[in-house]
């Protein structure tokens, strides 16, 4: 009989430990698919801002050009 309640508490105690495992997995797997969408918000925000500085650098150049009487897409050789 006493068999039968250490096969017990050796099957109990087993399932308690696959439980435990099953939500420490899932508990780190959340705290890494947090840290990646924190990166990935990261990369977004410095891809946009990349973005809007092309964009000013385009629009100051193209003000630029049009004050010097340049049109946009020509380049100004100097001549010798």
């Amino acid at each position: 009989m006493l068999y039968v309640y250490i096969i017990i508490s050796i099957m109990v105690g087993s399932a308690l430990l696959a439980l435990i495992s099953e939500a420490f997995t899932y508990e780190v797997s959340r705290v890494f698919e947090s840290a990646l969408e924190r990166v990935e918000y990261r990369l977004a925000l410095r891809q946009a801002r990349r973005a809007e500085l092309r964009a000013q650098r385009r629009m100051s150049n193209s003000t630029t050009a049009a004050a010097s009487g340049l049109g946009y897409g020509v380049s100004y050789v100097p001549r010798a």
